[in-house]
This record gives C-alpha cells, sequence and structure tokens, in this order.
C-alpha cells in the first residue's frame, strides 16, 4: 500500500466510524425516549412528532453513509488505477 491509499483508508474509515457513532447517538436517545414514554403510559404528539423527526435524521444518516461508502470505493478504485496503470509491464 502507498501512502495515499493508507490517507484514504484511515480517512474512510474514520468518516464511516463517525457517522456510525451519530446514528448510535440517534438510536440511544430514541431508545431512551422510547422507555420513558412506556413509563408514562401513552404517546403525546410531542413524541409522536420527535420519533418522525429522529426516523427522519436516521435516514438522512443512512443516506449519507451510503453516499460516503460510494465515495471511498470509488476513491479505491481510482488509487488501484493509478498504481496499476503506474507498473511496468
Amino acid at each position: 500500500m502507498n501512502e495515499a491509499e493508507i490517507v484514504l483508508t484511515i480517512v474512510g474509515t474514520g468518516v464511516i466510524g463517525g457517522l456510525f457513532i451519530g446514528a448510535m447517538a440517534v438510536v440511544l436517545s430514541y431508545r431512551e425516549r422510547v422507555l420513558k414514554l412506556k413509563s408514562q403510559g401513552g404517546p403525546s404528539d410531542t413524541v409522536v412528532t420527535e420519533v418522525e423527526d429522529l426516523r427522519h435524521e436516521v435516514a438522512q444518516l443512512r443516506e449519507e453513509l451510503s453516499d460516503t461508502v460510494e465515495r471511498v470505493d470509488f476513491a479505491e478504485r481510482m488509487l488501484s488505477k493509478q498504481r496499476h496503470e503506474q507498473l511496468p509491464p
């Protein structure tokens, strides 16, 4: 592996890890709210709105993660292509 591939791997892993941690924070927040809701007896309008907001936020995080994975895959292909073009026949 050359330096560019190492840097790309580290950055890609960091970005994906960061998005995963963000998604986990949203899920844990959702779980906490659901448990609180169960202890109170039923959903209020505020809770229903918050759940919908959290679902939307998770969907956005999934989309961002998917885009990031595609970008990392593309960058890896470009680096691989560049490396193969530089190799002598």
